[in-house]
């Protein structure tokens, strides 16, 4: 049993990138009594050297923690293991996870093997077929292996949830004498349960696992590369533009292959099959086949938008409540130049936000091929309070949330707050243009304070008080309206 499910796939990541871990305790509602200590460790796959020791992960809403790992420049490559712990009712657990490391002199330049992007849509694609991944089963009865000591339910993924799987002993509740593996769907018991006993649960399981929905992900962007003009984009490089018909095609072929398992009696009886051909889950088909049919028609459409760039018909934005990567972000009085209906002035993030929110069509300075441009802003949203962290040069002062990106320009990438050491050099823009400065401390930690993200999708990226940083992402489902 492991009160975590990770949420990406085993990945192959470059030296000097940054990788992403997501895990869920994947439950209905409500926090996981008893849950404490999600870290994550990367070790080799001898165990004699640990590459990473063990650090806490970050949690974002909705009981998502996720982890940013800066892979060194210098690691050698081969395989690893990312190991995942966390504590429940006084036990340790730990789930392993592969990990290849590639020379980043093997990777081209533009091409990211394993990144956010990946982990974005697998979570993306989670919430649109979301209850297929939170399905109830009561008063099941397990089969009891032959010695007494192992109880195997149908289904197997079990949710963690705030109020515990129930398992029952002829017909009574028990809390003691036993261990859930919740991946395999099977109860251990301590003491042999006798041959005339009953043991039966009531639990709550994902029909898909990790890997299945990174395989839906992967076939559905196969399909947009192959919409003329052909392309070979791969999860970790396709424009999030695509995101929307990405997931949609995900979506059709969860559906498409939902009702090919219901075709088989097992699968059936979650959606009331009577035994005899008849009951519910008739009508459970039907709708599955409406949503299929109409995400395979949003799918078609969006694909070919994707490869026109045009996205006619979008009316209606309905955003949900998780947004990813979750920390990015940076304090109210952060100070941004704005092009808002062809004015340009400078304006806190605070009062951007307040002008977003008044429908305003705000552009904001970023960074791009080496010149400032003016990009447009899709969304800005307050991220609550969080604790924001000093990054200083000679000519510049910013604070931002431990995890936000800053550009170094020397390395060309972009690294976490948390990972920034003294004199590492970033990119700056004031009267004599972009210019690289020494940060003149690690960042220092400065308070908890209200905090803000900015989505920027054309560039990525935004000056703020004259430092350029990476911007942040809102998932967001799209519908025609």
């Amino acid at each position: 049993m492991f009160p975590l499910r990770p949420l990406t796939t085993p990945g192959t990541y470059a030296q000097g990138t940054i990788a992403t871990f997501i895990i869920s305790t994947v439950r209905a509602k409500g926090e996981v009594q008893g849950f404490k200590n999600p870290y994550i460790r990367i070790e080799t796959t001898d165990g004699t050297s640990t590459i990473l020791a063990n650090t806490e992960m970050s949690r974002a809403p909705e009981s998502y923690y996720f982890f940013d790992w800066e892979v060194p420049s210098d690691l050698e490559p081969g395989n690893y293991y990312a190991i995942f712990s966390a504590d429940l009712e006084s036990q340790t657990y730990e789930k392993v996870q592969n990990v290849a490391i590639v020379a980043n002199s093997t990777v081209h330049p533009q091409e990211v093997l394993c990144s956010n992007t990946e982990s974005e849509l697998m979570v993306g694609l989670y919430y649109t077929i979301k209850k297929t991944q939170e399905i109830p089963v009561e008063n099941e009865q397990a089969k009891v292996s032959a010695n007494g000591l192992k109880a195997v339910f149908t289904f197997d993924k079990w949710n963690v949830f705030y109020n515990r799987t129930q398992i029952y002993r002829n017909f009574e509740e028990i809390n003691t004498g036993y261990t859930i593996n919740y991946d395999s769907g099977e109860v251990i018991f301590s003491d042999a349960i006798g041959e005339h006993e009953t043991i039966t649960a009531d639990y709550n399981f994902s029909w898909f696992s990790a890997e299945e929905l990174s395989t839906f992900l992967s076939f559905s962007l196969s399909e947009i590369n192959m919409v003329p003009p052909g392309s070979t984009s791969s999860l970790s490089t396709a424009p999030v533009v695509w995101y929307p018909a990405i997931i949609w095609g995900a979506a059709k072929n969860v559906y498409r292959r939902l009702i090919h398992d219901l075709a088989y009696q097992q699968p059936k009886l979650v959606y009331g099959y009577d035994g005899e051909g008849g009951g519910n889950w008739k009508d459970a088909v039907e709708l599955f086949k409406s949503l299929k049919e109409n995400y395979e028609k949003d799918f078609e459409q969006a694909a070919k938008n994707a490869k026109r760039n045009t996205w006619p018909g979008i009316g209606i934005v309905v955003a949900p409540e998780f947004t990813m990567p979750g920390g990015r972000c940076m304090s109210s009085d952060t100070c941004i130049k704005c092009n808002i209906d062809g004015s340009i002035f400078e304006s806190t993030i605070y009062d951007l936000y307040k002008m977003f929110n008044n429908r305003k069509n705000i552009k904001v300075l970023s960074y791009k091929d080496g010149f400032e441009t003016f990009s447009q802003v899709s969304k800005i949203w307050k991220s609550g309070s969080k604790k924001t962290y000093i990054v200083k040069t000679a000519n510049s002062e910013i604070r931002l949330s431990k995890d936000h990106l800053v550009y170094l320009p020397v390395q060309d990438k972009y690294k976490a707050v948390k990972f920034l050491k003294e004199n590492d050099i970033i990119l700056v823009n004031n009267s004599n243009g972009f210019m690289k400065e020494k940060l003149l401390f690690k960042p220092m930690a400065h308070k908890i304070e209200d905090v803000y993200d900015i989505e920027v999708p054309e560039t990525e990226n935004f000056i703020g008080n004259n430092v350029v940083s990476h911007n942040s992402r809102w998932f967001r489902y799209l519908y025609k309206g």
